[in-house]
Formats: structure tokens, sequence, C-alpha cells
């Protein structure tokens, strides 16, 4: 069931399956568990960030093999020197791409997310509810529905126990950046706010690449890279299918692979279209990804974990301008997707932008692609 080497879960000695009962012996952990410990009241705020970082790791772990924890509790958590082990995985279950609720509803009240009542199938989401539960009570000492955590953790809980799983945090990688950054949102997301801000907000952005131009203010970003030059290859959009059995039930089901844009939409193989004046800078985030194929366009986060180097380089497919937009390293896009590179558009950079991406998927090569055009114009419209 779990065959890896993770210091924040026990180790699988043994699995054996008789007359259709699975029997799985465990590393047997020696410690005291967070239960016990959270009986002589809240803890410190950065013992218990430390534990709560890394029950992510164990999670991303988790997650990254489909797996779903689905009983993320005190007790099930045991001390071990300085880490932190989550154990105990007999209400765990694969996640089934298609399947609308759970076979059977299991949890701890309390800690148990909405959706595992029965209403819809747990997924990831559903740990990351449960862990937004357990830090708030390591904090106060209650659940967050009596009292929520004081200061910037509270807004983090808050995330992470939404009842709509969709304004949760997408992954346990993403609750451990808000974490260790002490930001509950991202960063993207507030540059992605900001090519719909008012006429104030504009002036503000042309205000910060003079700033960024001149070496007048470090935003914490890395030197400007070069753009990839003009593209030889002038194909149409791209957005490659490929099969993967992802549940691991035996069958392959079909994917997309393309590049992510940090847009509304998010639909793969897409062409983002941008009027811009001489005065506004718009951002975009481009990174390599991957979409379920069942017409939803459902970006399937389980694939941020499985692709190795992944990659995008930008290219200039046709030049109106007399410019190259700024090109930058990024963090990772919904702080997940890795590869991500960031692009600042302005006026002066008019043309066909074009994003080629790749990344490798069990010896398998993906490649896909997208563009911006950008074109000039002397009017801004809201």
């Amino acid at each position: 069931m779990l065959d890896v080497a993770c210091p924040w879960l026990p180790r699988i000695e043994a699995v054996e399956e008789r007359d259709g009962v699975t029997a799985v012996l465990e590393e047997y952990i020696q410690g005291d568990s967070l239960a016990f410990l959270l009986k002589g009241g809240p803890l410190p705020e950065e013992q218990a960030l430390s534990i709560a970082v890394q029950l992510c790791r164990a999670l991303e772990t988790l997650h990254g093999l489909d797996v779903v924890h689905r009983d993320v509790k005190p007790e099930n958590v045991i001390l071990r020197g300085g880490d932190a082990v989550l154990i105990d995985f007999d209400v765990s279950r694969l996640h089934k791409a298609g399947s609308t609720t759970d076979t059977r509803v299991m949890g701890t009240t309390g800690y148990a997310a909405p959706e595992q009542y029965g209403f819809s199938q747990t997924d990831a989401r559903a740990d990351i509810y449960s862990l937004g539960v357990l830090l708030n009570e390591m904090l106060t000492g209650k659940h967050p529905a009596t009292e929520l955590a004081p200061g910037w953790i509270g807004p983090v809980v808050g995330k992470c126990v939404e009842v709509n799983v969709d304004r949760r945090y997408p992954s346990a990688k993403a609750l451990r950046a808000a974490l260790e950054t002490g930001d509950p949102a991202p960063r993207k997301k507030r540059r992605r706010s900001l090519w719909i801000a008012a006429a104030a907000v504009v002036v503000a952005l042309a205000v910060v690449l003079i700033l960024r131009l001149s070496g007048g203010e470090d935003d914490g970003r890395h030197e400007p890279l070069a753009v990839s030059g003009d593209i030889a290859d002038d194909r149409d959009i791209a957005r490659m299918e490929f099969n993967y059995d992802l549940d691991g039930d035996g069958q392959e089901e079909t994917y997309l692979f393309g590049i992510i844009l940090d847009l509304p939409g998010r639909r793969p193989g897409g062409i983002d279209s941008r009027m811009l004046t001489d005065d506004l800078v718009e951002p975009v985030i481009a990174a390599p990804g991957v979409w379920r194929q069942d017409g939803s366009y459902e970006v399937a986060y389980e694939f941020a974990a499985l692709l190795k180097d992944p990659r995008v380089e930008l290219w200039c497919s046709e030049r109106w301008g007399d410019k190259d937009p700024l090109l930058w390293a990024s963090d990772p896009l919904d702080d997940i997707w890795e590869g991500a590179i960031a692009v600042d558009y302005t006026a002066e950079t008019a043309g066909i932008w074009r994003y080629v991406g790749s990344a490798t998927l069990d010896g398998q090569l993906l490649t896909g692609a997208a563009s911006t055009s950008i074109e000039r114009t002397n009017t801004l419209a809201f």
C-alpha cells in the first residue's frame, strides 16, 4: 500500500490478503501521541507550525500515490523525537476519478470534511480540511467553528475548512507554502488580479516597472531572463493527449498536457489576447500542466508531483512592437506546478508570444504550447 521512504510516515513491513481481508503490518512508532501532548493545553505557535508542516509533507507523499488518509487527528500523530509521524491508514482509500461518493462513509466527527459524510467523493482536499482543524486545535484547543486561530494563521485555517472543496488549498504543498511563508494567499493570485484593477492601480504598476528597470525596487524575483528568440516552428496551438493509469485500477485514462496560463478559464491550448495602453503592465504566469480529458477541462493537480523536468520557454511568433517583454523565473504556479515563468507585457511588446512547454512522465516526453497576443491601443476599456 505504501512502499515509500518518508520520515513522517511509518514504514510498511508486510501486506497480506486472505479471504478478502487485507492485513498491513506497519513499523511501530515509539513516542507520545499529539492527543496526549494537547492534554497540557495549546502549543506554542512555532511548535504547532513545525508539526503542521511535517504533516503536510507526509500528505504530499500520500497524495502523490493518490492515497487519501481520511482520518487526520491528534490520536493519529505520533511525536518521535523531532518528527511528527502520521499513522493509522485503516480508513485510507485510493481516489478514483469518476466516482461521485466514497464506498463507505468513514472518518472522525469534527475532523472529517463534509464530503466524507456521503455528499461527494473525497480527494486530497479532505485531508487539507482535517489538517486545518488539527492546526487550529493545536493553537487554541478548540474547533475553528468555535474559535479561530489568531493572527495570520486564522485565514489559513479558514481556507482549509471551506465547505466548498474548490475554495480550499488545492494541495498539501500549497498549504505548506502558506505556513512556511506566513502568507495565507499565494502572491500569484494577487498578481493575476492586477490586470482587472482600476486605473489608479494601472498607474502604480507603471511606476513598479520603472523602479524595477532602474534597480530601485527588489521584488524578490530572479534577474530577468532573455526571450528565446523568434520561433521557427509556427505550428498551431498545441495540447498533447496521453494515456495514464492515475488511479491504479489497471485502466488508462486520457489526459491533456499543455500550458496553464494564470488566467480565468485555464483551458489548454488557448490564445490569451490583451489590449494595452502605453502605461499598462500586464503580468502573466505560464506553467506546464495537465487536464482531464472528459470535456470538463478540470486541472489534474495530481500530475504536478509526477512530471519530471517541467519547463516553459517564451518565443516570439510575430512581432509588432519594438521590445521584448520582461521574462522571469517564477515561483510554482498555484504553489504546485513547477517550471513556471512570469512575463511582464507592455504596449511596446506588441506581438504574438508563444509559450512552449515540456516535461517527462515515466520516460514519455510531453509537449504543449499556448500564446499571448499583445495589441497596442490608445483607449483602456474596463
